[in-house]
């Protein structure tokens, strides 16, 4: 018996069945108390918010396992964002994602390149910058525009 039960384990080890069993576990998200001021400028409008961040336990059956991530109060996960959002006459709807919780409660450095904007809902990558003139592309257009992002008034480049 004591042999099935060791063979078992070992087997089931790859198949996650143990990530399986510990996302069953419910654990309540932490809050972290500091909240970041985010300052956004597109062209010559300027938009701010606040954004909170909590610690959640990242539980999916997995062979990656489980662990603490950091996400935006609101968010499913670390790796979703909210997003500055405004009409603008000549482009139409703009969506600017927010920086990531987890680099701001961090302290590591996110480069604007990983702010994809998306424009009536089209996704925009960063081509280039000149000073805080930045150069976007989609697979169709590109689009000049002052752009800059700062958070706790420190800027992203």
């Amino acid at each position: 018996m004591k042999k099935i039960a060791l063979l078992a384990a070992v087997l089931l080890q790859g198949c996650g069945a143990i990530e399986c069993l510990d996302a069953k576990v419910e654990r309540p998200v932490i809050s972290i108390e500091r909240e970041f001021a985010v300052e956004f400028e597109f062209q010559n409008r300027r938009m701010t918010t606040k954004i909170k961040c909590e610690k959640y336990y990242d539980a999916i059956c997995a062979e990656r396992g489980n662990f603490w991530a950091i996400r935006e109060v609101g968010q499913k996960s670390e790796y979703d964002r909210g997003d500055f959002e405004f009409s603008d006459g000549d482009l139409g709807k703009v969506q600017f994602p927010f920086p990531l919780c987890k680099n701001m409660v961090t302290g590591e450095k996110e480069p604007l390149a990983h702010f994809v904007p998306r424009i009536e809902g089209e996704p925009y990558w960063l081509r280039g910058s000149d000073g805080d003139i930045r150069t976007y592309g989609s697979g169709k257009k590109a689009l000049k525009a002052r752009v800059s992002i700062k958070v706790d008034g420190v800027p992203i480049n």
